[in-house]
């Protein structure tokens, strides 16, 4: 942000965690630095430190500088996987883009860069650093069931939006890369054999929550189902907010061979998410059969 005709940033506070602006005149508002800053302005109490000077002449107090977010955090956690598919078709789409989103467009922000999801969860319960975020960007594999990450590295991103909801602000902008990000549809787990299994399930989507509420018995065996609205839970902690409601194919959003795919989520399994995913699964057959004649 390079100031407007109410606010200028100092120098001295450029890429630091909180960039400060000094007013005007005694009629800056909070209003147009929060317009400038792309942040909510009912929500400055939240994301603003201010400074006030009095006036040795009126005796009455205005506001002199005003301490901002400016922490824009870059999560490229697209890294291993296959030789065949992910490495060369998947991961480069992470280097790419943080290289766009982060290295152009955040010019005076201080960058925080994580390379896997325990990487980012972990700076979100930092309450510290948590409360300096102005916006970020994540590049990570993704699923409907909400997961975001590969492996040992997936967390559910209801974990992190948890976190960010601890601000009481809005960040400026999340841009969420990983497929399914925005996913919106219905979640059925069925012939679930325990409660204990059911809470750790609901985990994905929920922090707090009544397992019971979503249970019905069939045939002597638990079942889920509930609808779920990854954008709009995104969108509560994001003022401007980029999510894929299915397979980010470079950029491109192919919700239409998610749900053309539908009819095979079956028991709670994702046989197959439709689109590229089926391409992949493909070359990891292929591959497979690659690395048994060798």
């Amino acid at each position: 942000m390079f100031g407007s005709d109410e606010w200028t940033p100092t120098e001295d506070s450029y890429c630091e965690e909180r960039r400060v602006y000094i007013a005007r005149d005694k009629n800056s508002t909070i209003e147009s630095l929060a317009n400038m800053l792309e942040l909510d302005p009912l929500e400055f109490k939240n994301w603003a430190q201010i400074q006030y000077k009095r006036d040795a002449r009126t005796k009455q107090s205005y506001i002199y500088s005003v301490s901002v977010p400016n922490v824009w955090v870059s999560v490229d956690a697209l890294v291993g996987g296959s030789w065949y598919w992910d490495i060369p078709v998947v991961n480069p789409g992470g280097s790419i883009g943080t290289f766009i989103n982060t290295d152009l467009f955040t010019y005076g922000k201080k960058i925080v860069k994580c390379e896997t999801i325990n990487q980012l969860l972990s700076c979100l319960k930092n309450e510290k650093t948590r409360k300096n975020i102005w916006g970020m960007v994540i590049y990570a594999h993704g699923s409907k069931r909400g997961t975001v990450g590969r492996g040992q590295d997936a967390r559910p991103q209801e974990f992190l939006i948890h976190e960010l909801r601890k601000n009481n602000y809005r960040l400026a902008y999340i841009f969420l890369q990983q497929c399914y990000s925005g996913y919106k549809g219905i979640i059925k787990k069925e012939y679930i054999q325990t409660e204990k299994y059911i809470k750790n399930f609901l985990r994905q989507y929920f922090i707090n929550v009544t397992p019971r509420s979503f249970i019905k018995i069939v045939e002597n065996k638990y079942e889920i189902t509930f609808d779920i609205d990854w954008d709009v839970q995104w969108g509560s902690v994001g003022k401007t907010v980029n999510t894929y409601k299915g397979i980010n194919a470079l950029g491109v959003d192919l919700d239409i061979f998610v749900r053309s795919a539908d009819f095979l989520w079956e028991n709670g399994t994702d046989i197959l998410n439709g689109g590229l995913e089926s391409i992949e699964k493909g070359f990891n057959i292929i591959g497979g059969l690659f690395q048994k004649q060798n």
